[in-house]
């Protein structure tokens, strides 16, 4: 039993207005500009370990910070966005990644370059990702919105794309402070585009600030109907326990239906119904939740568990390619050039990519999480080329096959957890997953560095990463496999329970 959505109390809009699609549009920018720019970083390797005269794992430093810091806040980052909004955490965002690449312009060694680009940078980039996407989802609701987010990450592609070369002529030109001072000036373009990013619900609110009485009236009968609902319902199964308990030698029927429910747990779904009850009942009244009750209702989600865990040990073990994947060119005997080249591949695939969930989304007989599954496998296949093959033309194509799960990976962190979790709890949900894959990405870059500084090449690194990103496809499919018990348990059991509700009426009449 469900209540209808809280919009049909209130007149629907006929069309999208054009506030929601410039948000649409700056939150594409956002990502072209940040997500483009944060995975292109492995462009710079060569730049900074030249620059400060440092290892392999030093270089590597920058980026595996960058990473872990970017992701590692993301509790933080999704309370912030879910407490102050996505208008106020963007703009703080955007002004704290601009004043970290100005800051590195200064830069005279690699620990205040981490500081810079791996703090500063980071804590902005972690805001303005959560932020962009819980914008978009406001703004965009149903099918629309799976589509329109997905189109949004795709933005990142396309900054992935660009920035390669660009940051090679800039760095060709002005050098790598150079460059980064000017990569800050497109940071502060999001300064501004951010402050478009102002919640639809909190409009209608500022622009309606009366409800009017009628509405409120229609709204509180609504409200208790449904409790009603709920209190008979739980009654009613109550009064059929005591009738089955009675009767229960009277036909066969009933001997079976009494071996059917007590086989379930009552007090659980009596529990379980109350829960619901009172959530919808906040919902309608508008209640926001605390972030400590809707971290809560995260980890008492074990679908959204399993899927959170199989991203933080996937995804991080995917990064170290964009941290090395100059490097690993040119211990393959290729050029810088060539390089960049299947950078650009990596990110020209991921459009595709990223805009696969929203599509697949539109229909319901493909699970949301079976996008992670594939993306996992075709990952781990390609990485396990990448650490074996020599030749430009197989090591172009592997990038071109890694670019497609890339994407995915990307645009399920905000659609996936939207159709896990929903929009109100989706800014914590991103937040949880960047926590995550935080901790991992603190630990694959150096690793990977060190590792690769002793064994004299990337084959035993990629082929843990490998082996690691194929774990998580395992993590992805245990999600899967929960999510869809749960929903054949809640089937089952209200068609049981629907059942007992009947007999217990009937035999109730009869006696």
């Amino acid at each position: 039993m469900e209540f209808k959505d809280e919009t049909s109390l209130r007149p629907r809009r006929s069309r999208i207005s054009v506030h929601s699609w410039l948000v649409f549009v700056t939150a594409c920018l956002s990502m072209m500009i940040d997500v483009g720019f944060i995975f292109s970083s492995g462009a710079l390797f060569v730049d900074i370990m030249n620059t400060f005269s440092t290892s392999r794992s030093g270089a590597a430093l920058v980026q595996s910070v960058l990473m872990a810091v970017r992701f590692g806040i993301g509790m933080v980052s999704g309370a912030v966005v879910q407490r102050f909004g996505a208008l106020k955490a963007g703009f703080f965002g955007s002004c704290l990644a601009s004043a970290g690449l100005i800051l590195s312009y200064f830069a005279t060694s690699v620990i205040f370059l981490v500081f810079t680009m791996g703090v500063l940078l980071a804590m902005g980039s972690s805001c303005l990702f959560i932020a962009s996407s819980v914008a978009v989802g406001q703004h965009f609701k149903g099918r629309t919105g799976l589509v329109l987010m997905s189109a949004q990450s795709a933005g990142g592609g396309l900054g992935g794309m660009l920035y390669p070369f660009v940051l090679e002529y800039l760095g060709d030109q002005f050098g790598l402070k150079g460059a980064l001072l000017i990569v800050s000036g497109l940071y502060m373009q999001l300064i501004p585009a951010s402050l478009l990013w102002k919640s639809r619900e909190k409009r209608v609110k500022n622009a309606k600030p009366d409800i009017d009485k009628r509405s409120r009236d229609k709204t509180d009968e609504t409200l208790e109907e449904k409790d009603r609902e709920y209190t008979k319902f739980i009654e009613s199964v109550d009064k059929y326990e005591d009738i089955s308990k009675i009767d229960s030698d009277d036909t066969q029927d009933s001997v079976l239906i009494e071996r059917q429910i007590t086989a379930i747990d009552d007090l659980r779904e009596r529990k379980k119904y109350q829960i619901q009850r009172d959530d919808d009942i906040e919902t309608k009244l508008g209640k926001e939740e605390s972030v400590f009750e809707t971290l809560k209702q995260l980890a008492f989600n074990p679908s959204f568990v399993l899927f959170a865990v199989g991203m933080g040990v996937a995804y991080p073990a995917l990064g170290i390619l964009f941290i090395f994947i100059v490097d690993l060119f040119l211990d393959a005997g290729l050029t810088e050039e060539e390089a960049s080249l299947g950078l650009l591949l990596v990110h020209m695939f991921s459009i595709f990519g990223r805009l696969v969930p929203g599509i697949i989304m539109q229909s319901g007989r493909i699970s949301t999480l079976s996008v992670p599954i594939f993306a996992a496998l075709v990952t781990s296949g390609a990485m396990v080329g990448l650490a074996f093959v020599q030749t430009l033309e197989i090591n172009l194509f592997l990038c071109c096959l890694i670019g497609l799960p890339y994407g995915m990976f990307v645009s399920v962190f905000s659609v996936t957890s939207l159709k896990l979790v929903g929009i109100k709890r989706l800014s914590n949900a991103i937040g949880v997953l960047f926590t995550l894959n935080g901790l991992g990405s603190g630990l694959a870059g150096p690793v990977s560095g060190l590792l690769r500084d002793s064994m004299g090449s990337y084959t035993i690194p990629f082929l843990i990463a490998a082996g690691v990103v194929f774990a998580g496809s395992l993590l992805f499919c245990a999600s899967l496999h929960v999510r869809r018990q749960h929903k054949h348990y809640i089937t089952e059991t209200t068609t049981l329970l629907q059942a007992g509700n009947q007999t217990a009426i009937s035999n109730g009449a009869t006696s």
